[in-house]
């Protein structure tokens, strides 16, 4: 299953497809695939949604990636230092790509377990 089918399944399951504004990720390049897919999810229910203009990056990865350019432009970091620097996750990135646990959505807040 790829990216978009699981975020519009996932969408769809809590009962918010037809009420997403935009997305608020990094520029990775699967990002813009999967949110051309939400996009033609969107479509096929005619719910209004333009990827081009949903699609907003997320500040602190840009300014991330703008100081590690400038440090190794200016020879603070090697250039290997800044393929690791680019490189790494944290434990919050980590957690954000960890298989989701949708139970919740079926079972409701008033349910333990």
């Amino acid at each position: 299953k790829n990216m978009a089918e699981a975020v519009w399944e996932t969408l769809t399951l809590y009962g918010i497809h037809e009420k997403i504004f935009a997305f608020v990720m990094d520029n990775i390049s699967n990002n813009d695939t999967m949110i051309k897919g939400i996009e033609h999810h969107c479509k096929k229910e005619c719910i209004p949604f333009n990827a081009r203009i949903s699609h907003l990056w997320c500040m602190p990865h840009i300014v991330h990636l703008s100081a590690i350019k400038l440090l190794e432009a200016i020879g603070v970091i090697s250039k290997n230092d800044a393929k690791k620097a680019n490189g790494q996750t944290s434990n919050y990135q980590n957690a954000a790509m960890a298989t989701l646990d949708r139970s919740y959505a079926l079972r409701g807040p008033s349910h333990t377990g």
